[in-house]
């Protein structure tokens, strides 16, 4: 019974001409995240400014640095995997060493987790935390 009530619901949705990818993303669309750290097998490093990833429809993602703006696409794939296409940034100088390395995990990620209102992104050894940004002004 479980089978074919699933069967009738893919089909709806293929019907519908929605793809499961971007119903995933739906889960990341609209929403806004501050970094709260980075952390690695020796340590864990707090965020030193107030870093902005913020995701729009679709599949647009864009964050502030200390002094530069990056933007490109993400994708969604099955599970938890996820994928960061490299992103162009403004070129002013200069971003600190902890914005730098989160644009690298950022390009890196492949995995990611929505848990207690944080979103937590995997990247080899490293992982991204940021906490969810609720109202317009948050910083």
């Amino acid at each position: 019974m479980k089978s074919a009530s699933f069967s009738i619901l893919a089909a709806l949705i293929l019907a519908a001409g929605v793809s499961c990818e971007r119903i995933a993303s739906s889960s990341l669309a609209g929403t806004r995240w501050l970094a709260v750290s980075i952390e690695d097998a020796v340590s864990t490093r707090s965020a030193v400014g107030a870093y902005l990833l913020e995701f729009g429809d679709g599949d647009i993602w864009s964050i502030e640095l200390d002094v530069n703006t990056c933007n490109s696409v993400f994708s969604l794939g099955g599970g938890s995997r996820i994928d960061f296409t490299t992103p162009g940034c403004s070129k002013a100088c200069c971003d600190s060493q902890f914005a730098e390395d989160m644009l690298r995990i950022l390009d890196a990620a492949d995995r990611y987790q929505l848990r207690n209102g944080r979103l937590i992104l995997q990247a080899g050894g490293e992982t991204l935390t940021f906490r969810r940004c609720a109202t317009p002004g948050c910083r």
